[in-house]
C-alpha cells in the first residue's frame, strides 16, 4: 500500500514585521550634559555586542526618533529579534564617562503610534 506525503502546516498568527520601543537613557547622578543621538547609537550597538554576541551586531535596528532633551528614542526591530534586543536592553548597565548608565524600556508595541502617544499625558480641559 502506498503511502500518502505528509504536509507540514504552519499557521502564522500575525504578519507583523516589526516591533517598537520606545527607550530611555538612564544616567545615575545625571548632570545635564544630553547625549547626541550618535552615543546612544554607539551605546546600544555595545549592548548588543556584548550581551548577545556577534549573532545580535546583525539585528537591524532603526532610531525613527531621538528627543536629545529627555535621551528618549522611539527604535524599530524587527518582529523575529524583539525577544533579543528586549533582553539586552534589560540586562546591559555600563559607564558613561565616570556615570553607570543603562537603557530602560517605557513601552513597546506592535504599531509606532502605541510608542509614540500616551494618554497619560493628556490633560482633560
Amino acid at each position: 500500500m502506498a503511502q500518502l506525503p505528509t504536509k507540514s502546516v504552519s499557521q502564522t498568527i500575525s504578519n507583523i514585521e516589526f516591533h517598537y520601543f520606545k527607550v530611555k537613557l538612564e544616567i545615575q547622578d545625571f548632570d545635564g550634559a544630553h547625549q547626541p543621538v550618535h552615543v546612544f547609537r554607539n551605546m546600544l550597538s555595545k549592548a548588543l555586542k556584548e550581551v548577545g554576541g556577534l549573532v545580535a551586531t546583525g539585528i537591524s535596528l532603526d532610531i525613527l526618533k531621538y528627543y536629545t532633551e529627555n535621551m528618549v528614542a522611539i527604535l524599530r526591530v524587527q518582529q523575529t529579534n524583539m525577544k533579543l534586543f528586549w533582553q539586552t536592553l534589560t540586562l546591559y548597565t555600563f559607564t558613561l564617562g565616570s556615570k553607570k548608565a543603562k537603557f530602560t524600556v517605557l513601552a513597546n508595541s506592535a504599531t509606532c503610534l502605541g510608542v509614540s502617544v500616551s494618554s497619560r499625558n493628556f490633560t482633560i480641559v
